[in-house]
């Protein structure tokens, strides 16, 4: 999985488990800078849910995508100007 941040601020992100409906122990997170890329690959898990948060961490308060949308670990995905995540 391949994220690009578009949006203004720095975003944070965490993968959950495709069938995750709780989403409290992400598998993986990070931190994008506007205009940059994050990578993550793990063959163990076929589809992953994404969220998207404005700041640096966990406890970064406005909410961008939340968790829910299933995507493909091989997806090229983005952070767009408005704050969605899209295949990209």
């Amino acid at each position: 999985m391949r994220i690009t941040n578009q949006y203004k601020e720095k975003v944070f992100w965490r993968a959950f488990k495709g069938d995750d409906t709780a989403y409290v122990v992400g598998l993986k997170e990070g931190s994008i800078d506007p205009g940059k890329t994050d990578n993550w690959v793990d063959d163990s898990f076929p589809e992953i849910k994404l969220e998207a948060k404005t700041g640096q961490n966990l406890f970064a308060t406005k909410v961008l995508a939340p968790a829910g949308r299933r995507f493909k670990m091989t997806d090229d995905l983005m952070v767009t100007a408005s704050g969605e995540i899209t295949q990209g």
